[in-house]
C-alpha cells in the first residue's frame, strides 16, 4: 500500500512516503546529481498531448514584445515548418515562434516593439 520516492546521489539519500494507489507506476528519473524514483498517476498516463486549437494561427502563449521580425514573417512569404518568424520577449527571456507548418504567410498582426497580451493572434496562414 505504501511507496517509497527516493532520491539517490553519491552525497545523499532523502526518503518520502506516499499511498500508492492501484493503477500508479513506478518510474525512474535520471539527472546529473542521480535518480529520482517516482510514481505517475493514472490521471498523468492518460492526458491528452496539447495540440493547439487551429495551426493556422499563431497565437501568443504569453504576454510580451515583439522584439524581433524575421524576414520570412511578411504577408505572402510562403515558408517551412520551422522557419523563424519573430521573437518575443517575456519575463526576461526572448523566446523566438517558429512556423508550426508549411505555408504562405496571410495577415502579420503586430509590428516590432508592440507589446502583446496573451492569446494575441500574432500571424496567420492561407
Amino acid at each position: 500500500m505504501f511507496n517509497q520516492a527516493r532520491r539517490t546521489s553519491e552525497k545523499e539519500t532523502r526518503s518520502t512516503t506516499r499511498i500508492k494507489k492501484p493503477m500508479d507506476k513506478e518510474i525512474t528519473l535520471k539527472n546529473a546529481n542521480g535518480n529520482w524514483q517516482t510514481l505517475t498517476t493514472l490521471k498523468w498516463e492518460q492526458r491528452k498531448p496539447y495540440t493547439p486549437n487551429n495551426e493556422k494561427e499563431i497565437k501568443s502563449e504569453i504576454p510580451g514584445k515583439i522584439v524581433r521580425m524575421f524576414e520570412a514573417s511578411k504577408a505572402g512569404h510562403t515558408v517551412k515548418k520551422g522557419t523563424p518568424l519573430l521573437e518575443i520577449e517575456a519575463m526576461k527571456m526572448v523566446n523566438t515562434i517558429a512556423s508550426p507548418i508549411d505555408g504562405k504567410i496571410q495577415k502579420v498582426s503586430v509590428r516590432e516593439g508592440e507589446e502583446v497580451g496573451k492569446s494575441e493572434l500574432l500571424i496567420s496562414f492561407e
